[in-house]
């Protein structure tokens, strides 16, 4: 698992996806929601109010902004805070920063195609 002082993701295969919506199954049954705003093909962050520490185990469901309009599930872990008064990230907002942990073959492919395309604009 990552470090909570290292973001998962290389810089290269970012993107961000403002206004992006997802929702988080917690296994308690308790579903909150946020917004992505940095995706990668190895995680996201979220930007949201909910407090769940690192190593929280989530599921996730989410469009991507250039598909079909299908919705996404996958399985993912919390790996970061961004929390004032110390934020790991100060340009971002309070927010999550997850890790995939099961990802099916095509979610992962389907974000590779859209960081490809953020790459070679």
């Amino acid at each position: 698992m990552s470090s909570l002082r290292t973001c998962p993701h290389k810089k290269e295969s970012r993107v961000v996806l403002s206004g992006t919506k997802l929702r988080k199954a917690l296994s308690e049954g308790e579903e909150v929601s946020g917004k992505c705003l940095d995706l990668s093909s190895g995680g996201m962050f979220v930007e949201s109010q909910a407090d769940l520490p690192p190593g929280t185990e989530i599921e996730l469901s989410f469009k991507l902004p250039d598909g079909p309009g299908t919705q996404l599930n996958c399985r993912a872990v919390v790996s970061w805070l961004n929390r004032k008064p110390n934020p790991l990230k100060p340009h971002y907002p309070h927010g999550l920063g997850i890790m995939f942990a099961k990802l099916p073959e095509a979610v992962h492919k389907a974000i590779l195609r859209i960081s490809d395309k953020k790459t070679s604009s």
